[in-house]
């Protein structure tokens, strides 16, 4: 499995321009232009992205082959999940 290419963070919602939200992590900066509610949203995903990215890998890691055993779909989906993250085939 290929490391996290990406900026680990941390990441921090911030506001930009009123009531528009961003996305910063040091020295990084990513302003979303979404309009309406989902903004927020949007924003808090993406910040607690590598932290859900990492979480997801340790679990895989201590209950794959339970998980492979009892719970196939569940772990298929982790797998396609992580493999996405890291921008690998699926």
């Amino acid at each position: 499995m290929n490391e996290f290419k990406g900026t680990p963070g941390p990441w921090v919602i911030g506001g930009n321009e009123g009531s528009k939200l961003s996305v910063n992590a040091d020295p990084y900066f990513v302003a979303l232009v979404d309009e309406g509610y989902s903004q927020e949203a949007n924003a808090r995903l993406i910040a607690a992205a590598p932290e859900l990215l990492e979480a997801l890998t340790v679990t895989l890691d201590e209950i794959g082959y339970w998980l492979s055993q009892q719970k196939p779909d569940l772990k298929e989906k982790i797998d396609s999940a992580i493999a996405k993250a890291l921008g690998e085939s699926q």
